[in-house]
């Protein structure tokens, strides 16, 4: 499995890091964004390098040539489900580490919470985006994998996040005294008390929904005609 795993990184490598460094970006910057919800999907960039080796070991006939090597059906699988893992693994990080510098500095715990929420919704919506496009590669296609999957995202996942993000309770408002605006910020005390758990919960989620497509994977590679 380590030489499977070398001659897939080998080709990903740069563009992921391009695209982690993109993330570690957006992250640092979080809070002086308009609509901070609505960079989810910039966040989630760097699980599409999983796309593109996907494709490009199926036009070169890769999928059928490692069946004449050494290696098991639930190896195979799992050399990839690793290199998911661990790209969702590698987006969490770098949002958390980028992204609570800022928080830091401002001693913005409203924020903050948000922050959390729309870290872990990254990871839940990471790993539900790859644990539907590497099973449906391995039965049909990369090209209909992801068809499938960004056609979730969009039009399903996205939108139950940004409607539940904009209508969260945790903000602020205005008031003038003597021709003197100031800004209060609330924060509702359930919402605050359950950011942890959701956090928790989204992340433990997230990271299930990729085993439970690893053994769904391995089950449809080994009935696959190759």
């Amino acid at each position: 499995m380590k030489t499977l795993l070398v001659k897939d990184m080998k080709y990903i490598a740069i563009p992921l890091l391009l695209l982690l460094l993109l993330d570690a970006i957006l992250a640092t910057f979080y809070t002086y964004l308009d609509e901070p919800g609505s960079f989810l999907l910039f966040f989630c960039l760097p699980i599409t390098v999983i796309f593109v080796l996907f494709t490009r070991n199926h036009a070169q006939g890769w999928d059928k040539y490692v069946n004449s090597l050494p290696f098991t059906p639930q190896e195979i699988v799992a050399e990839k489900y690793i290199i998911a893992v661990g790209i969702v693994l590698l987006i969490q990080i770098i949002m958390l580490l980028f992204g609570t510098i800022p928080f830091i500095l401002s001693y913005s715990t409203i924020d903050y919470a948000k922050f959390l929420v729309t870290s872990s919704s990254t990871v839940l919506i990471s790993s539900i985006t790859l644990g539907i496009f590497i099973p449906c590669s391995i039965s049909m296609n990369p090209a209909k994998g992801t068809a499938v999957s960004i056609f979730i995202v969009l039009f399903v996942l996205f939108p139950i996040f940004y409607v539940c993000y904009s209508q969260s309770n945790i903000g602020g408002y205005y008031t003038t005294s003597y021709g003197t605006s100031y800004m209060h910020t609330y924060i509702d005390p359930i919402n605050e008390a359950s950011t942890p758990v959701i956090f928790w919960i989204t992340t433990i989620l997230g990271y299930l929904t990729l085993y439970g497509s690893y053994r769904g994977s391995v089950i449809l590679y080994q009935k696959k005609d190759y």
